[in-house]
């Protein structure tokens, strides 16, 4: 799901099967607003979707964040830089494999015997994309279990101005996220008309995305 504000947006999102077994997916966000983040956002999701970057395994996230890297480092024109989550989702070994830069953790909530929820961020260190030359990434990875939901978003969905003139902030948000996968909630519809109705504003102040990813059982 993705809500901009009343102009083009810097926020992206996209995904892709590398083959049969596997399938990769990322959401990125471009600094600034309108027409000049929008455009280096569609910049990088046809990049990655042609998977046209040199010298790069596309299984490995954290390769494809240091190609990226080199691809759209900020110069006297292009003062851009984005962050990103991407990960590599096996479906037959139920692995997870992915790499971030300087983007929000993705969620992971993950029901135990008792049906409570287990929280897990995903997260790897690693400085915004275009910042720095030198700038390395890390993999990690995890098995899946059934019935997980995976949420990536972007910073703009908690960064929400209250009537008190604080922020939603990350940890309300997450016990937003939690509070409608417990009750059973249409979780992305319930949880954008609830961060609209804590929003101060009539319209949110700057993009916000969130990508929610259901792990089936297996069989």
């Amino acid at each position: 799901m993705l809500s901009c504000t009343s102009q083009l947006g810097g926020d992206g999102f996209d995904y892709f099967w590398l083959d049969n077994d596997h399938l990769a997916l990322y959401l990125l966000d471009v600094s600034d607003h309108g027409l000049r983040a929008a455009l280096p956002a569609l910049a990088v999701i046809n990049l990655l979707r042609s998977q046209n970057l040199s010298q790069v395994d596309y299984y490995q996230p954290n390769q494809v964040l240091t190609g990226l890297n080199k691809t759209f480092q900020m110069t006297d024109t292009n003062d851009k830089y984005f962050t990103i989550w991407y990960g590599v989702y096996n479906c037959k070994s139920r692995q997870l494999s992915y790499a971030s830069a300087g983007h929000p953790p993705a969620i992971l909530l993950t029901p135990n015997s008792e049906q409570e929820l287990i929280e897990t961020q995903l997260k790897t260190p690693g400085l915004p994309v275009g910042m720095f030359p030198e700038a390395k990434y890390v993999n990690k990875s995890l098995l899946i279990d059934s019935l997980s939901k995976l949420y990536v978003f972007s910073d703009g969905i908690y960064e929400i101005e209250q009537e008190d003139g604080t922020m939603i902030g990350l940890s309300h948000f997450l016990s937003m996220l939690r509070d409608c996968q417990k009750d059973n909630l249409p979780s992305l519809d319930w949880l954008i008309n609830r961060l609209q109705s804590s929003n101060i504003r009539e319209k949110f102040d700057d993009d916000l995305s969130i990508v929610e990813v259901t792990f089936k059982e297996s069989f």
